[in-house]
């Protein structure tokens, strides 16, 4: 990510459908998000890519790997933007590759992604990639989130004896 996605990220955190991951955020907030996730490259030697659209350049979304403080662990993780709906397995070819590169370049993993339970969208997106829900925890900033564990590339997850199906409880 960079300056230039700054716009993008704040005319989406903007919007109602930004609730999903924790918006809508006045611009100033949305800076300071911008400006961690860049300087999170410094600090941690992972961050976040924008994803944009091949034909267009269009920023819509984005990916990476991160580890902020309070973080239970480094986390695969991802925003795409309402507009990112049409890319069909674009989304879940992002993940992947940062999935990936995190693997291969800095020997992380396998990795896990922390999801609200409220978010369908990042669930789904989840299980399209092969990740299965591990456990619950709750976060200060974040509050109640469920961890969802990926395999390594080219691995497949043993089921989790932590994790549960859709309806049912959560410890």
């Amino acid at each position: 990510m960079t300056r230039r996605d700054f716009e993008a990220e704040a005319a989406w955190f903007a919007r109602p459908g930004s609730a999903r991951n924790g918006g809508p955020k006045p611009r100033e907030a949305v800076w300071r998000v911008v400006a961690a996730m860049i300087g999170h490259w410094t600090l941690e030697g992972v961050g976040f890519w924008a994803v944009e659209r091949s034909d267009t350049r269009a920023y819509c979304g984005r990916v990476g790997v991160w580890s902020p403080e309070g973080w239970p662990e480094p986390e695969l993780g991802w925003t795409f933007t309402d507009g990112a709906d049409d890319l069909a397995g674009a989304e879940a070819e992002a993940i992947l590759a940062a999935r990936d590169w995190a693997w291969r370049e800095r020997a992380l993993g396998p990795l896990a992604s922390l999801i609200r339970p409220s978010d369908g969208r990042a669930r789904r997106l989840a299980a399209a990639v092969g990740a299965r829900m591990e456990r619950s925890v709750k976060l200060p900033e974040a509050g109640l989130v469920e961890i969802d564990r990926h395999a390594l590339p080219g691995e497949a997850l043993r089921p989790s004896l932590h994790a549960t199906h859709p309806g049912e409880g959560r410890a």
